[in-house]
């Protein structure tokens, strides 16, 4: 074991405390397959989760060098804008970069933490845009309506490629009477603007078939791209 490492200084153990209150939120991300399409495979820690989380790991032990294929997959994003991620087998143990696992006591933690988790703004979304388009709906339920402003409200930050192309195709084409997305979604897309603008351009550059350059939605495109590079 004296050897291991030598050639690499990544390989020896760094168990970075986690500063609880220096999170912004906490997203986690499943590799078991959902029998219900609106749980996704996407979920997002409570405040009093992440609190939890962030002890169990800073007090873990090391268990050593450990191969394992993981379970779910959980990224800190800080409020400076930093981000950690971390892996698990769904037992008690969890890696961070390297394959050094920390046991951290409780079999059943990360599963209960899987399990009562909140369901993902983007998995909501998704979800009420999915079979909005597929019915080829004009209206929505005033449900899914407040639905759609909750989670659009309650997304933060886009963190998937996919997602700026969910909520770019949403801002065009999801218009119910009284629909919030004309300006929640260019809000949203404000706070990133580097990856807002690199996701318009390629919305842009993938133009459907039945898009059309002089007319609406499709030409708001530029106007959006526009208003980001201001």
């Amino acid at each position: 074991m004296s050897s291991f490492g030598q050639t690499n200084k990544k390989h020896f153990p760094n168990q970075k405390p986690i500063q609880a209150d220096k999170i912004d939120f906490i997203d986690m991300c499943s590799s078991k397959i959902q029998s219900d399409t609106i749980l996704s495979n996407r979920k997002r820690l409570t405040k009093d989760q992440g609190e939890y989380f962030a002890q169990k790991w800073t007090n873990g032990k090391l268990k050593g060098p450990y191969k394992f294929i993981p379970v779910y997959f959980i990224t800190i994003y800080f409020k400076d804008g930093s981000k950690r991620e971390f892996r698990t087998n769904s037992t008690n143990l969890i890696k961070e970069e390297t394959d050094w696992a920390y046991e951290i006591g409780d079999i059943k933690f990360v599963d209960t933490l899987w399990g009562n988790a909140n369901i993902h703004p983007i998995n909501s979304i998704k979800t009420i845009f999915d079979n909005y388009i597929e019915y080829n709906e004009s209206t929505d339920s005033k449900g899914n309506k407040y639905l759609m402003t909750s989670s659009l409200e309650n997304l933060t930050i886009i963190t998937e490629p996919s997602d700026y192309e969910l909520l770019l195709n949403i801002w065009m084409y999801y218009s119910p009477t009284d629909s919030p997305t004309l300006y929640l979604i260019p809000e949203l897309l404000k706070k990133n603007k580097p990856e807002s603008i690199e996701a318009v351009k390629k919305r842009i550059q993938n133009k459907k078939e039945w898009e059309n350059e002089n007319t609406a939605p499709y030409k708001d495109l530029y106007k959006l791209l526009q208003q980001l590079q201001e």
